[in-house]
């Protein structure tokens, strides 16, 4: 696993610090970073009570007038956390994770735009507490996430954008040994990760 990590990161930066090379074809690229919250359903715990952040860069290519593609590669810092008041309780899930989105942008106006698309996240460290101290279960390294979000470009170089993010794929196996189970939660059930961001720019 950590050879697969070292690999894909040490290949999307080349890919991403080769943006001042080929800017001469109408490839630009920047760096984002902002706050994050976020939850898991299916841990039995409700609210975006996660508080994280994420910092990274991206590149893109120009489609048309109104369209591009976009790709990114940051860290964010996701999970969740019993926001409760009961002293009696505690709990908290820190899921370090590598995100590598493909998007497509379309500019509603000359400051308003859209993003969408899907995003590979890769697992870094997963850190799981209760009130009776640390414990370890079992993660995928890898799943899949969706991304959709509007954002605000203030000028050429300065952006702001909020972006929500659910994942397609569960984070961890589902326990089938239930065989009450329901079909529905067979099929789309399981803990999945729910964030919101909101991300700063600066466009090189």
């Amino acid at each position: 696993m950590k050879h697969l990590f070292k690999g894909v990161v040490l290949s999307l930066g080349l890919l991403f610090f080769s943006t001042s090379e080929v800017r001469a074809q109408e490839f630009g690229g920047g760096i984002t970073f902002g706050p994050s919250v976020s939850q898991v359903a299916g841990d039995n715990l409700g609210g975006f009570d996660k508080l994280g952040g994420f910092f990274g860069f991206y590149t893109f290519v120009p489609l048309n007038d109104t369209w591009r593609f976009q790709m990114e590669l940051y860290y964010i810092l996701k999970g969740s956390r019993d926001g409760s008041d009961d002293g009696g309780s505690f709990y908290n899930l820190d899921l370090h994770t590598v995100e590598l989105p493909l998007l497509f942008q379309y500019a509603y106006s000359e400051h308003v735009f859209f993003n969408v698309g899907p995003a590979l996240s890769i697992l870094a460290n997963a850190n799981e507490t209760d009130i009776a101290g640390s414990f370890e279960q079992s993660f995928y390294p890898i799943s899949v996430t969706g991304i959709a979000g509007v954002g605000y470009r203030f000028n050429e170089h300065f952006s702001f954008q909020a972006r929500g993010q659910w994942s397609l794929s569960r984070l961890r196996p589902l326990n089938t040994g239930n065989v009450n189970l329901p079909t529905y939660d067979r099929l789309f059930g399981g803990w999945r990760s729910l964030a919101l961001t909101f991300g700063f720019g600066y466009e090189f």
